[in-house]
Order: structure tokens, then sequence, then C-alpha cells
């Protein structure tokens, strides 16, 4: 595949993870498709009741993720999993090689009340991965099968949340 086949994505959170990345795409990602990265003027958060976090602008913060050069199937299967909470917006991120690069993240699609905590892909690892990659296999193998909404209402019972 030509590399202007490919769109630059950024993640930050669940998807930094080698197991859930590889569930969501259906294939491994080669590592040459991959590179540290990060957003300036953002700062990563959870929402109280939830385990994986957003991104929300914050000036002089940054949030440090890697940078994905997706297929259109990656994209779209990306764009199943992160489902109607998230939407794809275009940014620059700073490359690990010092590059400026145009990417797209999953931005939240709106503000949600309550209190936010500083989010760890470590700390989600040791306390909530064995749960969620469960549930993302389930969810993703919706993939290609039933309507968005019908695989959000899937996830929602999934995760008890009905």
């Amino acid at each position: 595949m030509k590399p202007s086949q490919l769109s630059a994505l950024f993640v930050f959170g669940t998807l930094l993870d080698e197991d859930v990345l590889r569930i969501v795409l259906g294939r491994e990602l080669p590592s040459s498709y991959r590179c540290c990265a990060s957003l300036a003027d953002h700062c990563r958060l959870k929402q109280h009741d939830d385990t994986y976090p957003i991104v929300e602008r914050f000036a002089g913060g940054s949030v440090c993720g890697q940078l994905l050069m997706l297929n259109t199937q990656d994209l779209a299967r990306v764009r199943f999993f992160e489902a109607e909470e998230y939407e794809l917006e275009s940014t620059q991120v700073l490359a690990a090689t010092g590059e400026t690069v145009d990417a797209m993240f999953c931005a939240e699609r709106a503000t949600w009340p309550g209190p936010r905590s500083p989010w760890s892909l470590r700390q989600w690892q040791h306390e909530h991965k064995g749960a969620f990659v469960e549930h993302a296999s389930a969810y993703m193998a919706l993939y290609g099968t039933v309507a968005a909404a019908r695989a959000n209402a899937v996830w929602k019972a999934l995760v008890g949340r009905e």
C-alpha cells in the first residue's frame, strides 16, 4: 500500500494497548506504521464513571500517544469501535522525529459533567484491561454485521450500562 493511501491517526488511550489495537483493527499493525507523538495544548483525563480517557483542551498541556498510519478499512473499524461518543477531528501532532504531522484524533462529541481525574495506561492495564479486552472482542465481532446503534446497545449491555 502506498503511503498516500494511508491516513494518520493520533491515539491516546486504550488503543495504545497492543491487544486492544489488534482487536480493533482485526490485524497486527506493523511497527513501521506507528511512532510516538504528542498533542499540544491538551490534557488526558477520565470521567469519574469511565475507565477510558478523553482529551480536553488545556493551554500548555501535552498528551503523549502514538501516531498510527491506517488504511481505509482500519479507520472504518476505529470509527465503529469509538461509536457515537467520539468523532474524528483534524489536528497537528508532534512526531518523535520532530516533524509536525497533520492527523486525526477521536475527540469526544460532548462535554460531560462531573469530576475528572488523570488517566494512566499502566494503571488502566492493571485495573481494567482484562474485562475491557473481553468486551472489546465481543463488540468488534459485531463489526460489519449490525448497525452502529445496535452495536452501541450491545456495548452498554456488556459493560453494564443499560
